[in-house]
């Protein structure tokens, strides 16, 4: 079998026009590692919680920890749709988010290591 060749282009590119394409794809892939990393981590979040959630029934403290993930995934994907637009407050709003996520468990790992130092649950 031949393949079809594409048809010509209306107008004809330039070197540096080529170039900006060029540099617009690989500009494009990292946006797509970041929309597909916002995913990742805002369908976690969510799954986290669901799971979390009947623990809530023995140890109401844990409803704390499930409201925090539900915010912590509304957040992803509301970063992840300001992305997805080229909106630059995005990156900044997601960045924000995983820095609160990560403060949120060292702090409850620290907890967690005085409170069993010192005999209370």
């Amino acid at each position: 079998m031949t393949s079809i060749p594409p048809p010509p282009l209306p107008i004809e590119l330039t070197d540096e026009s080529r170039e900006l394409i060029q540099q617009a794809r690989v500009r494009r892939k990292c946006i797509d590692r970041v929309l597909g990393l916002a995913k990742f981590n805002g369908w976690s979040a969510v799954i986290f919680a669901i799971l979390s959630a009947p623990v809530v029934l023995l140890d109401p403290k844990t409803g704390l920890a499930v409201l925090w993930l539900a915010v912590v995934a509304y957040i992803e994907f509301r970063g992840r749709a300001m992305v997805k637009q080229l909106d630059e407050r995005g990156l900044v709003l997601l960045a924000c988010n995983q820095f609160v996520l990560g403060t949120i468990i060292i702090a409850y790992a620290c907890w967690r290591l005085f409170s069993l130092a010192h005999g209370s649950t």
